[in-house]
């Protein structure tokens, strides 16, 4: 009896000892991973609300004239500048977003393609840019702490242009990458911009994309294709 009595005591302390070292396990790994979070990024609130959604402005719901009431109330006036730019020339409308404690400015663009003068504060928002101003790019690795690692890559062109990009499907995100000779080997890839869509899946659908596979190979040569007649 005795015997049983202490197997029992022995195999419970056994397991709670195990559930602490797991739970040990996962409160050092968050740790690290809130302690590897770039400042910038918390910045970018991606974790607000489930993309495609971005401080609570829904790629194909919100309108132009809810997103900025958005904006100025996830970035309120004691902690940050909000101003507003138009270019005569290309037509377009963006917002600045300054940090009045270290004056680290992020620059957002809603419909990005879209001219300003055919939009109005009714205007439902398709896709949203975001871009850090006079500061060093995040890495993808960077992002990769936040969005996991990419489905596929891509390649955007156009005015005589063209980037690769990093894509989530999962949540409408297209991170563009600052690599002009379109060699992807590493975390350490530099990101200029990232864009958020409602659907990002018909832009980019599985015929124009190479397939995520990790650093198997730096998909030089996939990108190039995807760009051939």
């Amino acid at each position: 009896m005795e015997s049983c009595l202490f197997l029992k005591y022995a195999i419970k302390s056994a397991l709670l000892l195990f559930l602490i070292s797991l739970l040990l396990i996962a409160v050092t790994l968050f740790v690290g991973r809130q302690q590897e979070q770039p400042p910038r990024l918390e910045m970018l609130h991606l974790h607000d609300c489930q993309l495609p959604c971005w401080i609570g402005i829904i790629p194909g719901k919100t309108t132009i004239g809810e997103a900025k009431i958005l904006l100025t109330s996830t970035f309120p006036a004691i902690d940050y500048e909000f101003t507003s730019d138009h270019s005569p020339y290309q037509d377009t409308e963006g917002h600045t977003i300054s940090r009045r404690n270290d004056g680290i400015s992020l620059g957002i663009n809603f419909n990005e393609w879209e001219t300003a003068s055919k939009q109005t504060k009714d205007t439902i928002i398709s896709d949203i840019t975001l871009i850090w101003w006079f500061v060093s790019p995040l890495t993808l690795g960077q992002y990769s702490i936040l969005l996991g690692k990419p489905q596929a890559l891509s390649v955007t062109w156009g005015n005589h242009h063209s980037s690769p990009n990093a894509l989530y499907y999962r949540q409408g995100v297209r991170l563009t990458l600052n690599k002009n000779d379109f060699v992807i080997d590493g975390w350490d890839v530099e990101v200029s911009r990232i864009s958020i869509f409602s659907d990002l899946k018909s832009i980019y659908p599985s015929t124009y994309a190479v397939p995520w596979h990790g650093w198997t190979s730096n998909y030089k040569d996939d990108l190039f294709a995807l760009m051939l007649p």
